[in-house]
C-alpha cells in the first residue's frame, strides 16, 4: 500500500474554514474547531482500498476516492487530480497534493496544485495530525 495513498487536501494555509462544504457533523478532520478540510485519496492501485480505511477506522477522514481502475485514468494524468478537485469543490491552485511518488504525482503539479512529497509513513502521520 506504500504508493497507494496520495491525499489531496485543501491547504490549511489557504484557510480551509472559509470556503468548506458546510453541514458535516463534527468529524475528526477539524470540523469541531471550525475547519472543514476535504480530503480525497487518489491511487493507481488495482483494487478497492476503501475497506482498508474502514478497517483502520479512518474512513470518516476521506470524502472521496479516485482509484485509477474506476476512473479510467492513471496518475500522472492530470485528469485524475482534476476529478478530485472538482469533487471537493477546490480549485487546483487552492489544493495541496501530498504524495510519495514523484513521477506519478507530477500530474498534480502540472494541473497547478501545490505538491508535497515525502515518505509514506511520514505523510500518514502528518495527515492524521492535521485531521485531529
Amino acid at each position: 500500500m506504500r504508493s497507494a495513498l496520495t491525499c489531496m487536501v485543501r491547504s490549511v494555509v489557504g484557510v480551509a474554514s472559509s470556503r468548506g462544504r458546510g453541514g458535516a457533523a463534527q468529524r475528526r478532520d477539524g470540523t469541531a474547531r471550525g475547519l472543514r478540510i476535504p480530503v480525497a485519496v487518489g491511487s493507481n492501485i488495482g483494487w478497492d482500498m476503501r475497506r482498508v480505511f474502514r478497517d483502520h477506522g479512518v474512513d470518516d477522514l476521506v470524502d472521496a476516492f479516485f482509484l485509477s481502475f474506476e476512473c479510467g485514468v492513471k496518475k500522472p494524468d492530470p485528469r485524475i487530480f482534476q476529478m478530485a478537485c472538482d469533487k471537493l469543490g477546490v480549485a487546483p491552485g487552492d489544493a495541496l497534493m501530498v504524495g510519495d511518488e514523484p513521477l506519478a504525482d507530477a500530474g498534480a503539479a502540472m494541473l497547478g496544485c501545490r505538491v508535497h512529497l515525502g515518505r509514506f509513513l511520514q505523510i500518514i502521520g502528518s495527515l492524521v495530525d492535521v485531521c485531529r
